[in-house]
Order: C-alpha cells, then structure tokens, then sequence
C-alpha cells in the first residue's frame, strides 16, 4: 500500500463538481429539445458508510480514522441517504437513484471485509425501505471470501429485495476470470442479478504504468475496468452463462470504441495463439451481454457514437453522484436529440428491465 492511494482518496473525495466535460464546446445542440420523459433513474450514484471510510483510511495508516466529524462535505454526501441527498436529487429532476458502495472495496483485508459488506448492504436496505419509490440499490460483494460472497448474492436478493450488484474491479489485485470465482457468477445467473463492474485503484501489476499525474481517475480506472470487462468476456464465462449480465459505467469504460477493432483482430489473434475460440464475436457479447451506463460522462458525440453500436436497449442514464454536476448533466441530457422511445429506454425503462425495478 503506498501513499499515493492516500493522496488519491483525500483529492478525489475533496473534488469540486465540474459542469462537464472539457471539451463541452463541440458538443451537438438540437434545435428543439425532444419531448420530457416521465421518469429519471439515475444508475451509478455512490454511497459510503462511515465504517468503510475509516476502514479505507485505516488501510492507508493504521493510526489513522474517520468521524463523521472529521469528513469533508463531499464525504458527508456519500454517508447520507436522506434529505440532503433527495434535495440533490429533486434539483436535478432525478425520480431514483440506483445507489452503490463506493470504490476500492477489493483492497479490505479478508477478516473485515465480509462484515463491512454485510453491514454495508444492510444501511442500503434500510435507506430504500425508508424512500423506496427514490432509492434502490446494488447489493456490494467482496470476493476476499468467495463463500460469504454467494451467500450475500442469496441474502441481498431474497431478504434485502436489492436489485443488482457490484464489484469494485480486482479483488487484491486478482481479476474475476480467474475461475476460483465461478461460483459467484452461478449465483448471479441462479438469481438473475446483474454485475456493475466499477473501476478501482489498478492493481499493483498495472498501477505503474498507469500511475500518471492527473489521469489516475480518469484514464487509469477506465483502463483497469475495460481492461477486467474483456478478461471476463475473453474467459468464456458469457459461453459457459449466456444470460449473465455485466454493466459497465462511465461510457462503457471504452469498450464502445474498439467494438470493431476487437471484431476484426480476434480471429487471427486466436489462431496464432492456438488458444480456445469462443462461441461468438466481441461485439456479439458486448451487444448482447454487456450494458453501458453514461456515468460522469453525459457528452451527446460519445453517447450517439454508443447507441449507434451498442443498440438503445443496451445504454442506460447515470450521474455518478456526488462526483459530477448533476443538474448541468441532466440538462444536458434532457437536450439531446434522441428520439422519444430512444430516451424512454434510456432514462428508465432499461433500468427497470436489468435492475427489476417496478415501472410506474
């Protein structure tokens, strides 16, 4: 553990909101917004719990801890699943927010992190039962032990009635096609539960390289999750569970991009490898399997370039909340020229689809 994951936690979590995207400039303007949707489901909105904060910290310094006196604001948002959150949520014309525990679980020591995550999942329930027709939420899994995850796969959907899950990329440093982990996607399948794999710090056989200055979040998660997305896909874990369904944020973590590219090098890659062909092409899995959220990346040329490829039942509304300027992006969003049933599905009826989510 290094002190640049300190430096990361403090500075990410003390980030100002930004208003989009850097290069808002080029983006496409319609000339008349399309019609309102009726409802708003916002995808990938973070919550933490005091307990895996100062959990986070203690792995950063064991001398160190966390208060709800000693957070920052932006902290104090994402331990709050009340007022203030709602507030947020009515000022940028969200009806739910889908909510998820916030990133690095996968680095928590194996004696802790099945409490955390059970007392995590268990905050989250409570929040929804309190606000169920604003919240619902993805039940998290730490891997570090596989056995407490499936039985928390079981919990979170019978009991916890959550509707989906998460995992924060690599478990100490390991992928999920590593087939030790199998048994947590029979789980996933037996309970017909989606996986949102979200970015985390790289692991140690990639940070290096990815560990650049002002890039760490938005190139060097990026790259790690895409990264862990084509490892799964590649495994042939979409062969072995062809309904197992995997979401990915912020744009697909890039994968949208290479669809084609990834089409036309797979066979001759497998050749020259003699290694195992799968049943099917990338872009068939990424179409079929894969769902792409537009966390903290609501940017109308990119969001048109992923339709187009991805197909509209595929992308799904999301803010990355507290991260982004949800009013400014919700706005943004609301222009887009999309076509009206393109942004029905869109803004909720793909979340009430992959999420189980009751439509109103």
């Amino acid at each position: 553990m290094t002190t640049d994951r300190r430096k990361f936690l403090q500075s990410s979590l003390a980030l100002p909101v930004v208003s989009g995207p850097a290069l808002a400039a080029a983006e496409t303007k319609p000339a008349t917004p399309s019609a309102p949707v009726r409802r708003r489901i916002a995808v990938e909105e973070t919550f933490a719990t005091l307990e895996f904060l100062d959990a986070y910290a203690k792995l950063l310094d064991p001398k160190d801890f966390m208060t709800m006196e000693k957070i920052n604001p932006l902290q104090r948002k994402l331990v709050e699943q009340g007022p203030i959150r709602l507030a947020d949520m009515d000022a940028a014309g969200v009806d739910m927010q889908i909510m998820s525990l916030y990133t690095d679980t996968g680095q928590l020591p194996s004696n802790i992190a099945t409490g955390i995550m059970q007392r995590a999942n268990d905050i989250l329930a409570q929040a929804i039962h309190a606000n169920p027709t604003r919240f619902g939420g993805l039940i998290v899994l730490m891997p570090q032990n596989i056995d407490d995850a499936v039985k928390e796969i079981a919990r979170g959907a019978k009991e916890l009635k959550l509707n989906g899950t998460i995992i924060n990329s690599t478990t100490h440093d390991e992928y999920l096609d590593d087939p030790k982990y199998i048994p947590i996607f029979e789980a996933l399948v037996e309970h017909d539960l989606t996986l949102y794999l979200h970015p985390a710090d790289p692991p140690k056989q990639m940070i290096g390289a990815l560990r650049i200055p002002g890039y760490h979040t938005a190139w060097g998660f990026g790259v790690d999750a895409g990264t862990h997305a084509v490892r799964i896909m590649a495994s042939g874990l979409f062969d072995r569970f062809p309904n197992l369904r995997l979401a990915l944020g912020h744009m697909g973590e890039s994968l949208p991009f290479w669809i084609d590219r990834m089409d036309d090098h797979y066979p001759a890659e497998i050749g020259r490898q003699n290694a195992s062909r799968l049943k099917k092409k990338p872009s068939e899995y990424m179409r079929e399997n894969i769902y792409v959220t537009t966390s903290g990346m609501n940017w109308w040329p990119q969001l048109r370039m992923t339709l187009d490829v991805m197909g509209a039942d595929h992308v799904l509304f999301a803010l990355d909340y507290p991260f982004e300027d949800d009013v400014a992006d919700t706005r943004r969003v609301d222009a887009m020229p999309m076509p009206e049933e393109t942004k029905e599905k869109f803004f909720h009826r793909n979340a009430e689809r992959i999420f189980k989510i009751a439509p109103v």
